[in-house]
């Protein structure tokens, strides 16, 4: 005959099971650290949890994109500064040409060195990051400023095998006359034919943004047109007084034009002197520039840290939730060990003795 199970029995095996799941859960977090390692462990904890791991893995990602972001403003700022060092040097070159004393000569070398100080900064705006033109916008896989070409240089006024003007193709430019050598706009007044350069330069955009771990957005780069080549916003086929390709292609013309095809010495020294301003106009606006990418990287630096701190005060939460206190871990093992140990000791001089031990 099967005998069944007596209800002090039962409760006796309950009791022994409870005990026994505290002491394996203890042991789980004395081996694991943790106090939490499924659901069930602690459900009221789970809503926390999950919000201190989503907010983990949200500061990873913030961190992770703005480290990138960093490299690549911090080069972007580093070429701009370059950039505002060949404009010094555009600015002392234009300041010596327009000196009444420079000689012809010295102006035909001083406008070679012109013409290297914007193929420099051609390949400035060229500038490749992680295989990306930081300077290119929308268009990043292309550089905006592939070749330069002279050929929309102003035509000179044609001159005798013995220097003497000739009525034709123009007359000698003259302030007075408001004749003034114009760059043809195909191709561009930048330098670049309208074959080379990429087309339709004033539909690039540059808005890529960056969203802070502090829930707001900021724009973290500039294209080369707004750059180098600012435009009109009326006619992108005109140069605005910022524009850096400009200016230097200006100059370059202005020092290599003899001053005989001007119909006056102060003519041709007015125009140098505003080929000079309008290069310091352009470096200012350099500067300018330079000093976007400066606030980009410190609002991306404070990102960083931003993302940092909150990293850590995440961690210290999740701690807090997940980890076991073991010291708690340690005495809830040994006391339930113990239990377990006395409860069967007692269990087993109970079952041994009968009625007649309870007799006198």
């Amino acid at each position: 005959m099967i005998r069944g199970i007596d209800a002090q029995t039962q409760r006796f095996l309950v009791d022994v099971a409870r005990t026994q799941r505290k002491v394996s859960r203890a042991n789980d977090q004395i081996n694991s650290g943790l106090a939490v390692t499924k659901p069930s462990d602690a459900p009221e904890r789970m809503s926390s949890l999950f919000r201190i791991q989503t907010g983990l893995e949200q500061m990873e990602q913030f961190q992770r994109i703005l480290a990138e972001q960093r490299a690549e403003i911090s080069t972007a700022e580093q070429v701009l500064q370059q950039g505002i060092v060949l404009m010094d040097r555009g600015v002392a070159l234009a300041t010596q040409g327009a000196t009444g004393t420079t000689t012809g000569e010295m102006r035909i070398i001083l406008s070679d060195q012109v013409k290297n100080l914007h193929e420099q900064m051609v390949a400035l705006s060229r500038t490749v990051v992680s295989n990306r033109h930081v300077f290119s916008g929308d268009r990043e896989n292309v550089p905006l400023y592939p070749v330069i070409d002279l050929s929309g240089d102003p035509v000179l006024p044609v001159t005798d095998a013995d220097g003497e003007l000739l009525a034709t193709p123009s007359a000698p430019w003259s302030y007075a006359s408001n004749n003034l050598p114009q760059f043809m706009n195909a191709p561009p007044f930048n330098g670049y034919s309208a074959v080379e350069e990429t087309p339709n330069l004033s539909a690039v955009s540059s808005n890529r943004e960056v969203l802070h771990p502090a829930g707001y957005s900021f724009r973290v780069s500039l294209s080369a047109t707004e750059i180098f080549d600012e435009r009109q916003a009326g006619d992108p086929n005109l140069p605005t007084n910022n524009n850096i390709l400009y200016a230097l292609n200006r100059l370059r013309f202005a020092l290599s034009t003899p001053e005989a095809n001007w119909e006056t010495t102060a003519d041709y020294q007015q125009y140098l002197s505003d080929s000079l301003n309008l290069v310091k106009r352009a470096a200012d606006h350099l500067s300018r520039q330079a000093g976007f990418y400066g606030g980009a990287l410190n609002r991306v630096l404070d990102g960083i840290e931003y993302s940092s701190k909150l990293t850590l005060q995440l961690r210290a939460e999740l701690k807090e939730v997940r980890d076991a206190d073991m010291v708690t871990a340690i005495t809830n093992l040994q006391q339930g060990q113990t239990h377990i140990e006395t409860a069967f000791k007692a269990r087993s001089v109970n079952q041994n003795r009968s009625l007649f031990d309870f007799m006198g």
